[in-house]
């Protein structure tokens, strides 16, 4: 599957093999340089949002592990302001800053039916915070701190992984990869390149999500300012999951 992000699914179209999360790229046939077919894989659309509010480490390890994984594939960086209007039918990766992000916005159609809304609040500075909406009512989700006498400090931020039909293209797909601070974007991403915890996260989603569709929020471990990749195995780490046509689930 083009992110090579994980497994759990891909998301087909009935005239191509449905692609698994877990392949990578240079495990299936890829298209001659140039062909232009209903099984072309097209390039991988990174945006980098809000100019620079997804922390720079999350670029580097997503674009670097796109790169290893899939060296016969053109792999794109694109601030919001040198998108093209052809990288939208392209597989596409969001990074960071959806709830404002101009270019998020023409997602509209694919990310509106996940339950899950990202919004400021008067009582947290530098991130927007995580709400769902569920059947008592919307449920808030903030990071963690904790109380050193001389200030707070950061020990477990918000992560928000998601994988989703691509609205202009359906046998593309959208990820996107979210924080509520710049450690939350980057555990979205470490979530899936990280080969301590890769394999195992790869197979709890395609055993979670067989159809390859989903939106999970993970508590992502902040430890002396370094980001701990999330383990998806360990329940604590999901702290809200959705996929297609049910309920979310806590």
């Amino acid at each position: 599957d083009v992110a090579g992000l994980g497994q759990g699914g891909g998301v087909g179209d009935g005239e191509r093999d449905v692609q698994h999360l877990g392949e990578r790229l240079r495990q299936q046939r890829l298209p001659a340089a140039g062909r232009a077919e209903q099984d072309d894989v097209g390039f991988l659309q990174l945006d980098l949002a809000g100019g620079g509010r997804a922390d720079l480490d999350a670029l580097i390890e997503l674009y670097g592990h796109l790169r290893a994984e899939n060296p016969s594939l053109d792999v794109f960086h694109r601030t919001t302001a040198g998108v093209m209007a052809d990288d939208f039918s392209s597989h596409v990766i969001l990074l960071g800053g959806i709830g404002w992000n101009k270019v998020a916005a023409r997602f509209q159609r694919a990310t509106s039916q996940v339950p899950i809304e990202q919004t400021p609040v008067d009582d947290l500075e530098g991130g927007d915070i995580f709400k769902v909406q569920v059947p008592d009512g919307p449920q808030s989700f903030y990071p963690e701190y904790e109380d050193l006498g001389d200030g707070k400090e950061l020990i477990a931020d918000v992560g928000y992984l998601a994988r989703l039909r691509n609205p202009f293209q359906h046998s593309r797909t959208l990820t996107i990869c979210n924080g509520i601070h710049s450690r939350g974007v980057f555990g979205a991403v470490r979530c899936l390149t990280d080969a301590r915890v890769r394999e195992a996260n790869e197979k709890y989603l395609a055993e979670r999500f067989p159809g390859g569709e989903f939106a999970i929020l993970l508590r992502v471990p902040v430890v002396e300012n370094q980001t701990l990749s999330p383990d998806l195995q360990d329940p604590s780490a999901r702290l809200y999951e959705w996929a297609p046509n049910e309920d979310g689930v806590q």
